[in-house]
């Protein structure tokens, strides 16, 4: 919280309980499917924060970039993302199932 300050901070504080909420939904989830739901909000979230706030370059390890992955057949074909790094389709929604399932979508930039 102390490397926030001014709107960061208003921003941040606005995000924050979404985030709590979908983590301990995460937490609570009592079957693979729900697990599953949850998870989706929870990287729609992130994604949207990461977007929002970008992040170190050196949170990551050098030449690693996070990318934004889609699943079109998640959720009876509604269809879903999730954050990863950037390579195989590596598919959380269908797991061993169809694990190469899905497309890169964009890679995330490092603090702009």
């Amino acid at each position: 919280m102390q490397l926030l300050s001014g709107a960061a901070h208003v921003a941040w504080m606005e995000v924050q309980p979404e985030l709590r909420t979908r983590v301990e939904a995460l937490a609570r989830a009592t079957d693979l499917e729900a697990a599953r739901v949850a998870f989706g909000a929870l990287s729609e979230s992130w994604i949207g924060v990461l977007e929002r706030f970008s992040f170190a370059p050196g949170a990551l390890e050098p030449g690693t970039k996070l990318a934004v992955f889609h699943c079109p057949m998640a959720f009876d074909f509604a269809g879903a993302d999730w954050l990863g790094v950037s390579g195989p389709v590596v598919n959380p929604y269908f797991g061993s199932e169809m694990p190469r399932c899905g497309t890169l979508e964009r890679e995330l930039d490092a603090e702009r």
